[in-house]
């Protein structure tokens, strides 16, 4: 953290720029002075000064709203952002139903955003996120799952019409959904939630390996082509095209656009579709239902193993969770052996 005198500097700062912005009345300059206040209020935060927070965050507010009701596709998610640190800080500061008020708009905002700009929904699930956890942890459990209703619901309509950017929010969302009903041992609903998302992620995860599959199938074509081996190169597209006859319409198939699936999109699909399985399982086994539970509780653990090798930061707390179900869930079917063995596995884990 930075000393206080790098933050009276910061103010100086404020102060220059707030007198540009005032001569020139240019939205850029203005948006500038409302980015430094906001992340003025973010230091004074993070160092504990929550009610003075409070003055730049409002003057940054204050900007963005009268640049939102100008622009509102550039300026509005800039207000959404700024809205969700004022939740935040009031929460700090025991002012409820403040707080309560500041994080929805911040969800509305990136609602609104994130239908023209689909880049924001990471935005917009962090803001639900923390409108969720914000009301679970003013005992307002109710509120929570309300508000994750309305993301579920919302994803349920975007996908409709962008189903591929889309699904696996709505899956992360209805899994967040069955962890809070979890949480109220409302254990039905928890696992009709999980049951769904774990379906969801399924389906995304075949997309990818179908995406995957169809970029390297090119990037061989490709090569065959260039190294004059067209009798070769038809020959794969054939194969491609039985495989997936949709490609049969296309007149045109070198210029198919199907990039690789990165790492990272495979780990999240997959650490999701875990993460729901795992969430099942644990509500079977809430409902005695533990002949069911076992089917998908090793599978979370198949996934997370998997995981933990080469992301063990990320999924080595959810590998020993789902041992821990999954060890439960034995010990009640009476497979004591197996169960120790996880107990032991979960026991070596750092």
């Amino acid at each position: 953290m930075a000393p206080d005198s790098d933050l009276e500097e910061t103010k100086q700062k404020i102060e220059r720029q707030r007198r540009a912005a005032r001569r020139s009345q240019n939205p850029v300059e203005q948006g500038e002075l409302a980015l430094m206040l906001s992340n003025l209020g973010t230091d004074l935060g993070d160092r504990g000064r929550v009610a003075e927070a409070l003055e730049p965050v409002d003057e940054a507010i204050g900007i963005w709203r009268r640049l939102a009701a100008r622009d509102p596709r550039r300026w509005r998610p800039e207000l959404a952002r700024s809205a969700r640190d004022r939740g935040r800080f009031l929460a700090r500061l025991g002012r409820a139903d403040d707080a309560l008020a500041s994080l929805q708009e911040s969800v509305d905002l990136f609602r609104f955003a994130a239908a023209a700009d689909l880049s924001l929904l990471p935005a917009l699930d962090g803001a639900f996120s923390q409108l969720a956890d914000t009301s679970a942890e003013l005992g307002r459990p109710g509120d929570a799952v309300a508000a994750l209703r309305e993301e579920v619901d919302f994803y349920g309509e975007l996908a409709a019409a962008n189903a591929a950017q889309v699904r696996p929010h709505l899956a992360g969302a209805l899994s967040t959904l069955g962890l809070a009903l979890a949480r109220l041992g409302r254990h039905q609903d928890a696992l009709d939630a999980a049951q769904q998302a774990a379906g969801i992620f399924r389906a995304c995860s075949s997309e990818l390996a179908v995406q995957q599959e169809i970029s390297e199938a090119m990037a061989e074509i490709g090569a065959l082509y260039q190294a004059g081996r067209g009798a070769d190169a038809r020959a794969v597209t054939e194969r491609l095209v039985r495989r997936h006859p949709r490609l049969a319409d296309i007149d045109q198939l070198v210029n198919v656009n199907s990039p690789a699936a990165s790492a990272q999109q495979v780990a999240a699909i997959d650490g999701g579709l875990a993460g729901a399985l795992y969430l099942a399982g644990d509500e079977l086994a809430q409902l005695g239902r533990y002949q069911e539970a076992l089917a998908p509780a090793e599978a979370a653990v198949a996934i997370f193993r998997q995981l933990k090798e080469s992301h063990p930061a990320d999924f080595g707390g959810w590998l020993g969770r789902a041992l821990d179900s999954l060890a439960a869930i034995l010990t009640a079917l009476g497979r004591h052996d197996p169960a120790r063995q996880l107990q032991d596995e979960r026991r070596s884990q750092p």
